[in-house]
């Protein structure tokens, strides 16, 4: 890599309301207290771009934040096509949104290229901390490790209403480290 500024195409995937645009304000404009009094449903798709500094080196993220509606899967298609990093949603207390989340995935990941980094990224943490159990509409810890592992996916879990967003700048440094290191070779 050449320590000139980098072009990361980002793309976010994953059903409505998982959590994709508030992730997208989080890391673009460092909202640590967003407000959650209002919904407003991504049409299509949004863009937002932020040049970072990281390793000593610089870096212009263009985010594509993607509809988790239906009705716009060719778009997310289109949106990952040429992407370096595509993270993947889901919220915790749905299984609905992991299945939809898996769905996703399938869809984008023929039509990506070959090096691109997956992110599975499990969103609603803090809603509730027994959220992973075997009960009929929750999840199974063991069904996300084993799509996380069948997939070669790195893999985080995040609180956006959490004080300071729990996980996301984790998360999202793990990715900017597998993305160095894949660069490097």
């Amino acid at each position: 890599m050449k320590n000139r500024q980098n072009k990361i195409k980002l793309a976010l995937i994953g059903g409505y309301k998982s959590g994709k645009t508030k992730f997208c304000e989080y890391l673009v404009n460092n909202k640590q207290n967003i407000d959650f009094s209002y919904y407003q449903a991504t049409t299509g798709a949004s863009y937002m771009s932020k040049i970072i500094v990281y390793k000593k080196f610089y870096f212009q993220i263009d985010i594509w934040d993607t509809s988790g509606q239906d009705k716009y899967d060719a778009l997310t298609k289109f949106f990952c096509k040429d992407a370096d990093i595509v993270f993947i949603f889901f919220i915790y207390n749905s299984k609905d949104s992991f299945v939809r989340a898996n769905a996703l995935f399938q869809l984008v990941k023929y039509v990506t290229k070959p090096d691109v980094i997956f992110a599975l990224i499990g969103n609603k943490y803090d809603e509730d901390k027994n959220c992973i159990k075997e009960e009929k509409n929750l999840l199974n810890e063991e069904e996300i490790l084993e799509f996380v592992e069948k997939n070669n996916l790195i893999f985080g879990h995040l609180s956006i209403k959490e004080k300071y967003s729990k996980g996301i700048n984790e998360i999202f440094m793990k990715v900017m480290n597998e993305y160095i290191k894949k660069k490097k070779k």
